[in-house]
């Protein structure tokens, strides 16, 4: 991947990286970037800074997620992250294509079938966030945690109590309404069959 010829919109709007800074680099203006736009820019997209400007022998970045529990789609299941650190889970995952690898994500292994496409036994990258439940969780697919610890991937609506959230599914089941929701984590990507 060279990084010349990539579109300067797309590049600012991946990295956060100023567009003229990008634009300037990318049309020759400006011979470098700062290092640290350099791995912003590698971590963004995957790979090496020596990748980056055609350095073919440099190895590819890796990276790769920790599987830390199950969450059902329709089926109730209790499986969290309980007691794990952060550099543990119960088995490590290749890095969601097209999610910027300067993220933190975690990954959940689906059980049940009502959030197609996703279906038993695939998996959900979710983000990390400490961040109780709030308005940011509205109109998008989490997995949540109940207050009776049941952890479900639904996608978010706002309840009918302040503070409760209607909770549905893909599939047209009646949704959970005016649930107790502890944990919420926004899905950044998934795999499935």
């Amino acid at each position: 991947m060279g990084l010349r010829g990539l579109n300067p919109h797309k590049v600012s709007t991946d990295t956060k990286i100023p567009y003229s800074t990008i634009k300037s680099f990318l049309y020759g203006k400006t011979q470098s970037l700062s290092g640290n736009n350099e791995r912003k820019i590698a971590a963004t997209y995957g790979v090496t800074v020596g990748t980056m400007y055609g350095e073919d022998y440099d190895s590819p970045m890796v990276k790769d997620v920790w599987v830390k529990g199950i969450v059902g789609a329709g089926a109730k299941v209790t499986l969290w992250n309980e007691g794990m650190g952060e550099g543990e889970g119960y088995t490590r995952v290749p890095w969601p294509p097209g999610v910027p690898m300067i993220e933190d994500l975690i990954a959940f292994e689906i059980r049940g079938e009502s959030m197609p496409p996703y279906s038993d036994g695939d998996l959900v990258y979710v983000e990390v966030s400490d961040a109780l439940p709030g308005p940011e969780i509205i109109g998008k697919l989490c997995v949540v945690e109940l207050d009776n610890g049941d952890m479900l991937i639904k996608m978010v609506r706002r309840g009918y109590t302040p503070g409760r959230y209607n909770l549905h599914s893909f599939d047209g089941r009646p949704p959970i309404e005016d649930a107790q929701v502890i944990k919420a984590a926004r899905v950044r990507a998934g795999t499935y069959k």
